[in-house]
C-alpha cells in the first residue's frame, strides 16, 4: 500500500516564517477573512473534508457477493452435476433436484451477503450524518462565531480551548498553557506543548512546536491559530488518502478464510483419492467419477456461504 505524500516542505516553510510573513503568504489578517475571501477560497480549495470510504456501486457489490471460496466450489459442482445428470443422462432419467437445491443456496447466499453489505453501508452513512463538528472562527463584518469545520478555508483564524478537536492544520499564533494530544497521528500517548515559537526544524513535521494538526485534540489551555491547510491537504488527509478503499481484514475474516481453505484442501485430496480407488477396484471409471463428485458434494458445507454472512453481520 503506497502512502500519500504530505507537503511537509510547505508545513516547515510556514513554521519557519514570522507571523507577519505567514499572514502575508496566506493573504490574511488577525481580524479574520471577509465573506468574499471565504467564498473565493472555498471555490479554490474545496470544503474542509478528509477523503473517506466511498460507497461501492451496488452492481459491483452484488458481483463481489459471489466471490467466495465455497461459492466457487459449489458453482463448479453445479456445472459437473449438470453435465452428468442432464447432458449425459437419458432423456427420461434427467435429474434437476440436486442442481436446483445447490443453485438456490448459492443465489440466496449471494443475495443475503449483498443485502447485509448494503444495510451496513447505509447505517454507516446515517451515523456520519448525525455527527456535527464545529469550531470558533474570527471573521470580519461581525461573522465571527461557531461554524461547521467543513466551512474552514486557508487563512481563517481559529480559537481553541480545552476539549476542542483541531479542525485543520494550523500555525499557532497565540497560546496560554496550550497542550495537545497527537496520539491519533503519532501513537504517542503523552500530550505535548505547542507555542507560537519554533526552536527546531528537525525530526518529524508533527513535532514542530508551532504547528497543530487536524485530528489531534486540545488537552489544556487556549490558543489562536491560522489555517494553512484544509481537507486532503492536511497531514491527516494524506494518511486517509493512503488507506481509503482498503478494508482491513478482521480476525473473523481470517478465521473464515482458514477454515474455508482447510476444507477445500481436504476435498481436493479426498476426491481424487476416492476416484482412483473406486476406478481401480471396480473398473467402472464413469461410476467412480460420479461417486467422487458425490463425495465432493458431501464434503462441501453447502450452508456455510449462507451462515457466514449472518455471523459476520453480528460483528
Amino acid at each position: 500500500m503506497t502512502r500519500a505524500v504530505y507537503n511537509s516542505e510547505y508545513a516547515r516553510f510556514v513554521s519557519r516564517q514570522s507571523l507577519e510573513h505567514v499572514y502575508s503568504t496566506l493573504n490574511a489578517c488577525r481580524r479574520g477573512l471577509n465573506e468574499h475571501d471565504v467564498e473565493s477560497r472555498r471555490r479554490k480549495f474545496g470544503e474542509n473534508i478528509v477523503v473517506h470510504e466511498e460507497r461501492t456501486n451496488p452492481v459491483k457489490l452484488f458481483v463481489s457477493a459471489f466471490i467466495n471460496p465455497f461459492i466457487g466450489v459449489l458453482t463448479a459442482l453445479i456445472l459437473i452435476l449438470f453435465v452428468l445428470d442432464v447432458v449425459l443422462a437419458d432423456p427420461g432419467e434427467q435429474d434437476w433436484t440436486t442442481i436446483i437445491i445447490i443453485s438456490t443456496m448459492v443465489v440466496f447466499s449471494a443475495i443475503l451477503r449483498f443485502v447485509q453489505e448494503l444495510k451496513a453501508g447505509r447505517s454507516s452513512d446515517a451515523l456520519l450524518r448525525m455527527v456535527k463538528n464545529t469550531c470558533y472562527v474570527e471573521r470580519t463584518n461581525n461573522e465571527s462565531g461557531e461554524i461547521p469545520v467543513e466551512e474552514l478555508v486557508p487563512g481563517d483564524i481559529v480559537l481553541l480551548i480545552a476539549g476542542d478537536m483541531i479542525p485543520a492544520d494550523l500555525r499557532i499564533v497565540e497560546t496560554k498553557d496550550f497542550f495537545v494530544s497527537q496520539s491519533s497521528l503519532t501513537g504517542e500517548s503523552d500530550s505535548i506543548e505547542k507555542t507560537p515559537l519554533c526552536d527546531a526544524d528537525e525530526g518529524s513535521v508533527v513535532d514542530l512546536a508551532n504547528l497543530a494538526f487536524m485530528g489531534s485534540n486540545v488537552v489544556s489551555g487556549t490558543a489562536c491559530g491560522i489555517v494553512f491547510a484544509t481537507g486532503n491537504q492536511t497531514y491527516l488527509g494524506s494518511i486517509a488518502k493512503s488507506i481509503a478503499g482498503h478494508r482491513a481484514e478482521t480476525a473473523f475474516d481470517k478465521g473464515i478464510t482458514k477454515v474455508s481453505m482447510l476444507l477445500i484442501r481436504f476435498m481436493l485430496i479426498m476426491v481424487p483419492f476416492v476416484f482412483m480407488v473406486n476406478g481401480f477396484t471396480k473398473g467402472d471409471w464413469l461410476e467412480a467419477f460420479i461417486f467422487a463428485v458425490s463425495v465432493a458434494v458431501g464434503l462441501t458445507p453447502e450452508m456455510s456461504p449462507i451462515i457466514a454472512p449472518n455471523i459476520e453481520s453480528k460483528f
